[in-house]
């Protein structure tokens, strides 16, 4: 009974505060994931992207609404709110930094699939989506992109990607690594990694967990 009760405790911090589903958003005007308007067309992958997380690590209030936590993360990562400008992997790891989360950059399929192992990691993604999962995303788009890996299982993986319609698209391994090594645009060569992040607060609980009851 004892030692079912410590794997229990043990388990717990492993785990996201929060789920693909209840952190979702879009970076488009949604009825139910952004109800208010947002600009059509925007760059606001990076950001949205951003703000899911923070929302995941519960950073933000719960119910602020996705075009505020939009605002709030481009805001920090780019000084401005102007939706039409390119936002780039080092302003989401200082801007996630700022917020208090632990971060380093990942490369290829393999770095993210080590990184997702780990508990209650997130990894921010700079791919292509196209062609690699195009046919599940709202609004298309063939070019630099970002997209949250919420999961990465065997040959599957889970993202939320703020072009779609519905969280927890799911692809394969081999998609996401043809995603990552696509170039983001005319001569822009692909960047092939991400962002890992995660929130010191879990990190600390579990130490202090696997001290006091270790298996």
């Amino acid at each position: 009974m004892l030692l079912t009760l410590s794997l229990c405790v043990f388990l717990v911090p492993a785990q996201l505060p929060m789920s693909a589903e209840a952190c979702f958003i879009t970076q488009y005007q949604h009825p139910r994931f952004h109800p208010l308007p947002s600009t059509p067309f925007n760059s606001n992958c990076g950001p949205a992207s951003l703000a899911m997380v923070l929302k995941a690590f519960k950073l933000v209030s719960p119910v602020m609404e996705p075009e505020a936590m939009i605002s709030l993360a481009r805001r920090a990562m780019t000084g401005s709110e102007l939706p039409g400008s390119w936002t780039y992997p080092d302003q989401i790891l200082a801007a996630a930094a700022a917020f208090g989360l632990k971060v380093r950059k990942v490369w290829g399929i393999e770095g993210i699939r080590t990184a997702m192992s780990r508990p209650g990691r997130l990894v921010i993604a700079n791919l292509n989506p196209t062609p690699a999962y195009l046919e599940q995303l709202t609004q298309p788009y063939d070019g630099g992109h970002f997209a949250v890996i919420m999961a990465f299982e065997g040959d599957q993986v889970t993202l939320n990607d703020p072009l779609a319609s519905r969280p927890a698209v799911t692809v394969t391994k081999q998609s996401l690594a043809i995603a990552l090594t696509r170039n983001l645009g005319p001569g822009i060569p692909p960047y092939n990694g991400g962002i890992e992040l995660w929130s010191p607060a879990l990190q600390t609980t579990a130490n202090r967990i696997r001290a006091r009851d270790p298996l």
